[in-house]
């Protein structure tokens, strides 16, 4: 007989830690007219079917820590029967939500994430580690923090959570994230210059990323240049490129593979030719007897020229350009015409640039006179005429003398004209 009701409770061995449901079995002769329960003072709700008294405890809801548990039944006679017993409660790690979910998010600009943390008892501290690189600390709300790509390499990366709470539970979590490889910040200094480039102009360019810059190219026109490894420092020389506006365009690429372009836009002024001079030295004097049909052979060298040359005069005669080397250009001056003195002569050479280099080479032209043989006079014994005036042959006489002044005063005037003309002074 079992004239009082009698509790056998079933308890688990470990702390609770997770939702679960507490039993116990009632045995009794009469007829179980009320059950319930308490824990540590609170009465609380259960089911009895069957025999057997049942309730679900939460650890999540209450603190960590001892619980007094005790069970009482009453039969049709009002016969109490109860059973007691201690529950130990966990302490849980706190729960922690990640916003926004980073799951499958590439993050490619500084993106803002907020730790929501709740559980059974409040967080007293919050550390964040971000690819083990960059780390955050708290001690209170809010948790927010923001993940920067610029600051961490790219790849599949891992941001670590350790939640520590009042009941010194620690909650870890690792969560995977993905950084973007990004491209490398480019700028040229000094800035380039906005007026045309008329002279060789060198910049470098400072780049700053998320890896280390591992080349930069320079490209303007056909040209490339590719420096490897810091001052990327380049040098845009105009006489290599063809005069007007270019597009100079800088690329970067950083260790990960990722690269920076940037262009800007250039003019490269117009340059003339350089270019020396064979046959012609200042001050030179250039001395002869010399006949019509002599000339003094000038030869201009083309040293060097940003475009094709189109023309080249020795004062006002044309070079000719050599069949077999076109930086060699040939005149001929004939001398004669151009008289005893100092003299200037110009060489010019155009190119396609539209530009005209002029050099002005002063000498001295000493033009000898030929001799002319004296005739040899014979005596002859001849009876002497008696002289007599022949009016018709003495004004014959006096206009050959006008006509021989007349002659010189055109041949000084053709000098000067053939001087200017091949001079070009």
């Amino acid at each position: 007989p079992i004239p009082v009701p009698l509790v056998r409770l079933d308890l688990p061995d470990a702390p609770i830690s997770q939702p679960t449901t507490i039993s116990a079995s009632v045995s009794a002769d009469d007829e179980i007219i009320s059950i319930g329960h308490t824990l540590q003072g609170e009465e609380g709700e259960g089911v009895f079917e069957d025999g057997v008294y049942s309730f679900d405890i939460d650890p999540r809801q209450l603190q960590p820590g001892t619980y007094n548990l005790v069970i009482t039944a009453v039969d049709r006679e009002e016969d109490t029967g109860t059973a007691s017993a201690s529950l130990e409660i966990a302490a849980l790690p706190s729960e922690v939500t990640i916003v926004p979910d980073l799951t499958g998010l590439v993050i490619e600009s500084p993106q803002t994430v907020t730790l929501e943390i709740d559980g059974q008892t409040p967080a007293t501290t919050v550390n964040v580690d971000v690819a083990g690189t960059v780390s955050f600390d708290f001690d209170e709300p809010p948790y927010s923090f923001e993940i920067d790509p610029v600051l961490l390499p790219p790849g599949e990366q891992t941001l670590s959570i350790v939640v520590e709470n009042e009941g010194g539970a620690t909650a870890v979590i690792d969560q995977a994230i993905t950084i973007a490889a990004l491209p490398p910040d480019v700028v040229i200094e000094p800035d380039l210059p906005t007026d045309a480039i008329a002279e060789p102009f060198t910049f470098t360019v400072v780049t700053d990323g998320q890896t280390p810059v591992v080349s930069v190219s320079a490209t303007l026109a056909d040209q490339t240049i590719t420096a490897d490894e810091a001052p990327f420092e380049f040098t845009i020389d105009p006489a290599d490129f063809a005069p007007g506006a270019q597009a100079l365009s800088i690329t970067a690429e950083s260790a990960s593979g990722a690269t920076q372009t940037v262009e800007q836009a250039i003019t490269i002024a117009a340059l003339p030719a350089e270019f020396s001079v064979d046959g012609l030295t200042s001050g030179q004097t250039i001395s002869g007897s010399f006949m019509p049909g002599d000339t003094l052979t000038v030869t201009v060298i083309i040293e060097d020229s940003q475009t094709p040359v189109t023309r080249v005069t020795v004062g006002n005669v044309t070079a000719t350009v050599d069949d077999e080397d076109d930086s060699l250009y040939t005149a001929q001056v004939a001398l004669l015409p151009l008289g005893s003195g100092p003299r200037e002569f110009d060489i010019s050479v155009t190119n396609a640039g539209g530009v005209t280099a002029t050099v002005t080479i002063p000498v001295t032209i000493n033009i000898v006179p030929t001799a002319t043989p004296s005739p040899t006079i014979t005596a002859t014994p001849t009876q002497t005429p008696t002289p007599t005036i022949d009016v018709p042959a003495t004004e014959a006489a006096q206009a050959t003398v006008e006509a021989q002044i007349e002659a010189t005063r055109v041949a000084d005037a053709a000098t000067a004209d053939a001087i200017q003309a091949a001079t070009g002074t």
